[in-house]
């Protein structure tokens, strides 16, 4: 079931101030990309879900078109991913995935591998080693990945890590 969502955007800025030195330049330039705001008007799906290890080589796997988490080696705990929503009720078949966020744990310690089967959206390594704060990805594309049958694993090599995963998508 499709549901109502509304005020559905992606904000994302990545800058910072750089120094210069060069003869005749005046103060310092900005590097990056200002704060940007894409509307995911079309999104009438949306869930959240968090997957952590509780043994070394766990591994979980999402279905891209229906929301649901599985375990799929190991008995990693998912909190959420039953492909219902915050209701309840059976999330719509997703025909487009319009952005995915991805937010990996500031204590965790070892790596987690996020390995996508639809070759437009990206394979992942978020690396816990040494991490004193948390590490966030986004893909969003606002005309919307294909899912098919696709599906996204998440592989961890130690007990005790958490990822939380947020996804927007459409119906058909």
């Amino acid at each position: 079931m499709a549901q109502t969502l509304t005020d559905v955007r992606a904000r994302l800025e990545l800058l910072g101030s750089m120094t210069v030195a060069a003869e005749g330049v005046l103060g310092p330039l900005t590097v990056g990309k200002k704060l940007t705001s894409i509307d995911l008007d079309d999104a009438n799906i949306g869930y959240v879900f968090t997957v952590e290890s509780t043994g070394v080589s766990d591994v979980a796997t999402l279905t891209l078109s229906s929301g649901a988490v599985a375990q799929t080696t190991g008995s990693p705990d998912i909190g959420g991913g039953d492909g219902k929503d915050a209701e309840g009720e059976t999330l719509g078949t997703a025909a487009k995935i319009l952005g995915v966020l991805m937010f990996a744990e500031a204590d965790n310690a070892g790596t987690i591998t996020v390995n996508f089967s639809v070759g437009s959206l990206p394979d992942l390594v978020f690396n816990g080693t040494g991490q004193t704060v948390p590490h966030w990805l986004a893909c969003i594309n606002p005309d919307g990945v294909t899912p098919g049958a696709g599906t996204c694993s998440f592989t961890f090599d130690t007990t005790g890590d958490k990822i939380t995963v947020v996804v927007f998508a459409k119906t058909a």
